[in-house]
């Protein structure tokens, strides 16, 4: 093999090792909603109605930047927020989105930044990152005016974010059908879920997976699984045919 070939085999190959390794990296790195974010805290008055379309919790809240609300992916999920000026942090759940805010950023309640920072500073450097919310079991919500044809359905009191929803009928051993989620946090089917009962197949943003069964079509009445994601290092899928079946490791 002559020199000019052998250099441009080199090449070709140190290409392809090039690629593999950003291929491995990428599958590797960790989704951007639960890796540690960076941005600066701001507050404002919140009463309720946010953009997540749930009930003013009990628990302070906040508004998450457009990028990380991720099409309503945040909503529910609790933040631990740490003012990096004097180490304060304070947890909250993210109820509303922040359209003006950058990357990275909070819109706290000002009962919230004022855990953290006097109110006059207005604007802090602050980090956060996704911790487990003090549920003991989550909820689903059939939106009002949900029936066969049209369904919206929200998963409620999660301990940690929710990714992705998916449906068959209870009983069945057929494949599950994903659910597109609005941005007012809702998981809706277009042409309806049917009549009922349901099973449901809920994953959150580590992975874990609940499978939910015998679920009725009940609009407007917030309905309790008893059931509830593990702790982030427990790794599985709950897999139940009724309702009352914890999880186990």
């Amino acid at each position: 093999m002559n020199k000019p070939a052998f250099l441009i085999l080199g090449s070709i190959l140190l290409s392809l090792f090039v690629r593999v390794s950003l291929a491995e990296t990428q599958l590797l790195a960790p989704h951007t909603s639960v890796a540690s974010h960076h941005g600066e805290g701001t507050y404002y008055f919140y009463n309720g109605g946010g953009h997540c379309s749930v009930p003013a919790p009990a628990m302070l809240t906040a508004a998450m930047n457009q990028t990380d609300y991720n099409g309503s992916q945040a909503c529910g999920g609790c933040v631990r927020v740490t003012n990096r000026n004097n180490g304060k942090s304070v947890v909250v759940r993210v109820d509303d989105s922040c359209p003006g805010c950058n990357p990275g950023d909070v819109d706290l309640t000002d009962a919230a930044f004022a855990q953290i920072s006097p109110l006059e500073a207005g604007r802090i450097p602050i980090s956060w990152d996704y911790v487990a919310c003090d549920y003991p079991s989550l909820q689903l919500y059939f939106m009002e005016g949900s029936s066969q044809w049209w369904t919206a359905v929200q998963v409620r009191e999660q301990r940690y974010p929710v990714s992705r929803l998916a449906y068959r009928e209870s009983g069945s051993t057929g494949a599950y059908k994903e659910i597109g989620r609005e941005d007012y946090n809702y998981f809706v089917e277009r042409s309806g879920m049917g009549t009922g009962p349901f099973d449901l197949r809920i994953t959150d943003i580590y992975g874990h997976v609940l499978e939910v069964g015998d679920i009725a079509l009940q609009p407007g009445a917030p309905i309790n699984t008893q059931q509830q994601f593990p702790d982030n290092e427990v790794k599985g899928v709950v897999s139940r045919a009724g309702r009352g079946q914890s999880f186990s490791k």
